[in-house]
């Protein structure tokens, strides 16, 4: 079974796709970011190095 989540324009600086086997983060600003299994992986390893270099405050 395919699963796809459409996130509206507003709600994301990335693409508006999420799929089956992605993840999506929800960060203090209200937005959402898809990450694929290796970026998830380097993220958890150090959240702030990668999220500071993805997201402007």
């Amino acid at each position: 079974m395919d699963i796809t989540v459409r996130l509206k324009p507003e709600y994301t600086d990335g693409k508006l796709e999420a799929r089956k086997g992605e993840y999506l983060i929800q960060w203090g600003n209200k937005m959402w970011q898809r990450y694929g299994s290796e970026a998830i992986n380097l993220l958890s390893k150090n959240p702030g190095a990668e999220a500071g270099k993805t997201w402007d405050a």
